[in-house]
């Protein structure tokens, strides 16, 4: 009797209980934030417990939340990549340069074509140019 074996299986070692060591750094990184928020702010309890939950909100959701099988920190690393990225918007209209052709008997003014025809020319590297010299001789 045969078995499939999963292949290709990726899973961090869990390093202190249910956690990776990664899912420990955001969650115990929180609570140090928390920790002194909680103390800094004593007087202003209600302000403090509204940031603490906001704080421990962003952690635990950077240490457990994936989209698509890719860790929210990854995702945000990639977003924050493509906004500094230079963009180009390809799909905007352009207008093209105006042609005037002119004869003995009038004078048009014609749109450039459209349809550009662009042909690569493959330049020849010198094996190519010593291979071609033997063989013609």
């Amino acid at each position: 009797m045969n078995f499939v074996l999963p292949q290709f299986i990726e899973m961090e070692a869990k390093i202190v209980g249910p956690l990776t060591m990664k899912q420990f750094a955001f969650v115990a990184s929180g609570g140090a934030v928390s920790f002194v928020l909680y103390f800094s702010m004593g007087k202003i309890l209600p302000l403090a417990l509204a940031l603490i939950a906001m704080v421990m909100g962003v952690c635990c959701a950077f240490a457990f939340v994936k989209i698509n099988g890719i860790s929210l920190p990854t995702v945000t690393r990639h977003w924050m990549a493509f906004l500094m990225a230079p963009q180009m918007f390809l799909w905007k209209n352009f207008e093209l340069p105006k042609q005037i052709a002119a004869t003995k008997e009038k004078i048009t003014i014609q749109k450039a074509p459209t349809s550009v025809k662009i042909e690569a020319i493959a330049k020849k590297d010198n094996l190519q140019k010593i291979r071609d010299y033997l063989e013609t001789q």
